[in-house]
């Protein structure tokens, strides 16, 4: 016989939180993750190299590489719409990667689709020449892994490529010796991506080195031609390959120019049967020219003496670009020889018989000073030039151009090769029904960061903000912000590198009104006045004024402080408030407002090794009031990145401990009244395997929610716990909040706040897949509810049982 129970005895028993009546206290749930703003086209951090364009059905694609700054290098892409100038992919087209040297990217179309091919050392010992197959109208890559265009057994470098109607030729230099080089290639079919010529074809075998191969095609032929050293010099030869079998007609090659002095970075063009070959050439006395002939495909015969096209009296021409429209060639270049200063872009157009067309013309001037690397693609009625402005970090800008007359057809220069911006180092504060989130943003400026931030409303995670409040945009870079709440407006503080006009760092700050968003100090705060390299600012609010508190560098090291009162902003302490200065290099000050006075803690060498240090400072007029720094814990082992928050009575501070070879989470209470250490001894919070690192805290009301970094056996995760008032964890070794295993964290610190009991809000940077970025992610963690509160669902409440829309 089944046994029997009454279920209402039971939801009695539970109400009453008898254990026997399955009583249980769940863990916060978090919400999944909330995106606070969109990824927006913006400047690299890296300097773009070596671009190269090609068009096909309407579309552009630009492909170049960036060095990271962690190593190694990247092959990006864009495509650009020939109709009105559109850039497409505002984040960039991930289409390979190198490990140790530039790649040197190339790219020729089909007509429809595109092929870029690239030098890559990830594979083997070597080099070798890989490629990858775009499609033209989505900017997808049709190959999952990279083509393997040269034989694995070469050291494969500088390839260019044409295309014939139905294939691709992609020639490369091959290095035998550091003093021989030959030039090598391969036909790949456009339809499907398949090497014809897996072993490859000697193009040329010669004694000697040759590099920087170029290639074109026209009437069933094409013409590379390279740079040949083979009588010593640097000179220019070619050879024709025909398209339908791979025939290589001139293997000895043509010598095209074998002039005195050097002729270098060949590039070739065709129009209808003729080809034109243009190089870069330096005399004894170095003054250099651009200098041409011209070459039949259907014979290889060389119908010039020579064509000049330009000179400069000193070495600072850069390789040209060269296209051609179907009556002329389009020949570009970066000079500074008709320039008072800087450089710019000059071109002519070249007739396929007869002399040049006209003099040299200033071409794309939008104003610039610097502009260089030239690349230039015809897509049947205009010209679309990318260039290199080194003004701007080396970024890529490009301009729509009418070929007869070289005239501008955009009204400002194209930002080709922007990347999505980054969004890292969150910092959130909670106000009566909203909280602000803000970022490092790096949307404006290349290699800086400015300030941005959204609201999100308390009660159910929206964000009120769809475009990002742009806090700060200044000259130089705005980096590590903190922010707090004073009842009616936001403060919001970072360290300034540029502001002040040097390079020293300076606290700034602004007030954000939280009722909509606005900016209330658009020029900033000038908190810090004395420009003494100070950064790693923190701030709380307590008694009508927030402390803002920084680590200063200069001179006598320390942490310093100052007031800035919330209604108006004005800056009480304009000389600083000294709260410690010692030789320990006082560092990674954090701050909370308790009573009447506010808790700073610190990292501190003072003894040694870095201990954890505090002092209080009184809110009604700055004075501190614990001057020899409040020893909070001197345990053995280095100690650091401390955080504290009050609870109604005491102060709570947590920090890093690396007692042991990982590091773990430690505690202590302080006294507000009287600054005692409630905890001499220290509470073991976290002690788990593996790193816990970067933690953060915040009090809701009746309990605390301690973030961090958790590192165990290479699995990156933000782990939270809840912490009563005495210390003591509600949920065991820690909950998981987010797992970036696979989505690393750049600052590895989650920002926490509470808007009341119930809830917390947690910000983190992650790296996202689809704009290649790091973005700030947030996520809402909800407190398991009391008897009696309003539910919708079990899992709403701490008993687990919900029964007509209350939890029992």
């Amino acid at each position: 016989m089944p046994p029997t129970f009454d279920v209402q005895d039971v939801i009695r028993r539970v109400a009453r939180g008898d254990e026997s009546g399955f009583a249980r206290l769940l863990a916060p749930t978090p919400s999944l993750e909330l995106t606070p703003d969109a990824p927006v086209g913006s400047f690299t951090r890296e300097t773009p190299q070596r671009p190269k364009l090609a068009q096909g059905g309407g579309i552009y694609l630009l492909a170049w590489s960036i060095q990271l700054r962690s190593g190694g290098y990247q092959i990006l892409g864009t495509r650009v719409r020939a109709s009105d100038g559109m850039v497409l992919d505002q984040g960039g087209i991930l289409l390979g990667t190198n490990r140790t040297q530039p790649p040197n990217p190339v790219v020729a179309s089909d007509g429809t689709d595109f092929l870029v091919a690239w030098e890559s050392q990830d594979s083997q010992p070597g080099a070798s020449i890989l490629a990858r197959r775009v499609q033209g109208a989505t900017g997808a890559l049709l190959e999952s892994e990279p083509l393997r265009i040269s034989p694995s057994t070469s050291w494969s470098s500088t390839p260019a490529i044409a295309f014939d109607g139905s294939q691709y030729l992609v020639v490369w230099t091959r290095t035998l010796t550091a003093e021989e080089a030959h030039i090598q290639g391969a036909r790949v079919r456009a339809s499907d991506g398949v090497v014809l010529d897996p072993t490859g074809l000697l193009l040329s075998s010669a004694p000697g080195f040759r590099r920087n191969p170029e290639v074109a095609f026209s009437e069933g032929h094409f013409l590379v031609v390279w740079q040949d050293e083979r009588m010593g010099n640097s000179d220019i030869y070619g050879t024709r390959v025909r398209a339908s079998d791979g025939e290589v007609l001139e293997p000895g090659g043509i010598p095209l120019v074998d002039n005195p002095g050097k002729q270098l970075m060949p590039v070739v063009a065709a129009i209808d049967g003729t080809f034109l070959v243009v190089w870069i050439e330096v005399d004894s006395y170095s003054i250099v020219y651009i200098n041409g002939k011209r070459v039949l495909a259907s014979s290889g015969e060389v119908i010039d003496q020579m064509l000049w096209f330009a000179y400069s009296p000193s070495f600072d021409i850069a390789p040209p670009a060269l296209v051609s429209d179907g009556t002329h060639f389009l020949l570009m270049w970066s000079s500074s020889t008709y320039l008072p200063s800087g450089k710019d872009l000059f071109g002519t157009r070249i007739q396929t018989t007869g002399p040049v067309s006209g003099p040299p013309v200033q071409v794309v001037a939008f104003g610039t000073d610097r502009e260089e690397s030239p690349t230039m693609a015809f897509d049947g009625n205009n010209i679309l030039a990318v260039w290199r402005e080194t003004r701007n970090a080396g970024q890529l800008f490009g301009a729509r151009l009418e070929p007869s007359s070289w005239m501008t057809l955009d009204p400002a220069p194209l930002l080709c090769s922007s990347l999505f911006n980054q969004e890292v180092m969150p910092a959130m504060a909670a106000g009566t029904t909203t909280s602000l989130v803000v970022w490092m943003d790096s949307r404006d400026r290349s290699g800086y960061f400015d300030i941005y931030g959204v609201r999100v409303r308390n009660s159910d995670g929206v964000i009120l903000d769809p475009t990002a409040i742009p806090i700060v945009q200044a000259v130089g870079a705005q980096v590590e912000p903190a922010v707090a709440f004073d009842g009616s407006n936001y403060l919001v503080v970072w360290s300034d590198w540029g502001t002040s006009g040097s390079s020293s760092g300076t606290i700034r700050g602004a007030r954000v009104r939280a009722s909509d968003g606005k900016v209330l100090d658009p020029s900033g705060i000038l908190i810090s006045s004395i420009a003494l390299n100070e950064a790693e600012p923190a701030v709380a609010f307590g008694m009508g004024s927030f402390l803002v508190t920084w680590k200063d560098w200069q001179a006598n090291v320390g942490i310093r402080g100052a007031r800035v009162r919330a209604s108006d902003g004005r800056v009480l302490d304009p000389t600083g408030i000294n709260v410690t200065s010692t030789s320990g290099f006082p560092r990674s000050s954090s701050v909370a407002f308790g009573r009447d006075s506010f808790l700073v803690v610190w990292e501190d060498a003072r003894n040694g090794t870095p201990d954890i240090y505090g002092a209080r400072v009184r809110a009604s007029d700055g004075k501190v009031l614990d001057t020899a720094g409040i020893p909070l814990s001197t345990a053995p082992g280095p100690q650091g990145y401390p955080a504290v928050a009050f609870d109604g009575s005491n102060f709570l501070a947590v920090w890093v401990n690396l007692r042991t070879r990982e590091a773990d989470i430690h505690g202590t209470r302080v006294r507000a009244w009287d600054g005692v250490v409630l905890d001499g001894a220290g509470l073991a919070l976290c002690t788990e395997p593996g790193n816990q690192d970067f933690p953060e805290l915040v009090f809701n009301g009746s309990v605390y929610l301690m973030t961090w970094m958790d590192t165990r056996q290479e699995v990156q995760r933000f782990n939270g716990m809840r912490l009563t008032t005495q210390g003591t964890s509600l949920d065991g070794s820690g909950l998981l909040i987010a797992d970036v295993t696979q989505a690393w964290s750049s600052t590895k610190k989650a920002a926490v706040t509470s808007a009341g009991s119930g809830q917390f809000l947690v910000a983190y940077d992650r790296f996202d897949a689809e704009s290649r970025q790091p973005r700030v992610r947030l996520r809402r963690l909800f407190e398991p509810l009391g008897n009696g509160a309003a539910c919708e669902r079990g899992t709403d409440c701490a008993s687990g049982v919900c029964v007509e829309g209350v939890c029992l």
